[in-house]
């Protein structure tokens, strides 16, 4: 596994598109990147290779770069932002990864934020949709992965969880972490098939501990109550926590630092 991130240089809470983001309740920055650098020492002392993108100005949200696009066997599917906020950050993006990887583009029209609203799980891609994601980028993402994989619609009701991976994480042999109130009843059905689901509490939900990085059985995450604690080291997990405090303030955590790759 290989982790790419982008360093908080220009990260702050400068515009409100979620629920999260409120411009009074700004990050501190030497705080923030404190924690960003703690977050990426944690990949680095379990031996996990960590890649960096520049910061660029003008682009406080590039720090969330899981949201860049997807890694596909030897494509990446670059992301169409929603809200014109972030849609500066593409060409850096694009840029980057078109050296590591032949870059896709999707129709404009087609609505797509990366890992932020998808991940696989070995022939299966989950796929988040009702806040950032359009319905169109199922079948458009489809082209360009093998006939033999399947896309499964995850869709999103709550507004706190807006992306897939604030509020879904697949852990490993099966396994799920969940928020339940992030997902349509149908959604739900669909995900039972797949596996089996932990949900999380309500404080285990707003800490974004969904929103977490599993490697080996190692779990980095932002945070977790002692009841997801128990459960997780009963499934022979480490836990690592990695506090995201500042990146929260604008709907971010551990997950959303790092493209998975």
């Amino acid at each position: 596994m290989k982790i790419t991130m982008c360093p908080p240089k220009y990260f702050g809470v400068n515009y409100e598109i979620n629920p999260w983001m409120h411009i009074e309740n700004q990050p501190d920055p030497e705080l923030a990147q404190k924690q960003w650098e703690d977050i990426k020492g944690n990949f680095e002392n379990l031996g996990v290779e960590v890649d960096v993108i520049d910061a660029q100005e003008g682009c406080p949200d590039m720090v969330f770069v899981a949201n860049a696009g997807i890694p596909a066997g030897d494509k990446f599917i670059l992301s169409n932002f929603t809200h014109p906020e972030r849609k500066a950050e593409v060409k850096y993006f694009e840029d980057f990864f078109s050296k590591k990887f032949e870059v896709i583009s999707l129709p404009e029209e087609v609505k797509f934020e990366g890992q932020g609203d998808a991940f696989f799980v070995e022939k299966k891609l989950f796929l988040g949709q009702g806040f950032r994601s359009s319905k169109k980028a199922k079948e458009e993402i489809k082209k360009h992965l093998p006939d033999d994989f399947e896309v499964i619609h995850m869709n999103l009701i709550n507004p706190n969880f807006y992306h897939l991976d604030t509020a879904l994480a697949h852990i490993g042999d099966g396994n799920f972490l969940a928020v339940k109130s992030a997902f349509s009843d149908e959604s739900l059905k669909e995900l039972e098939k797949h596996g089996n689901i932990i949900y999380l509490s309500e404080k285990d939900a707003d800490s974004f501990a969904a929103n977490c990085i599993i490697y080996k059985k190692n779990i980095l995450l932002n945070n977790a109550t002692k009841e997801l604690e128990e459960k997780l080291k009963n499934l022979g997990f480490s836990i690592i926590r990695s506090g995201a405090s500042e990146f929260l303030k604008s709907g971010g955590a551990v997950r959303c630092l790092s493209l998975v790759h």
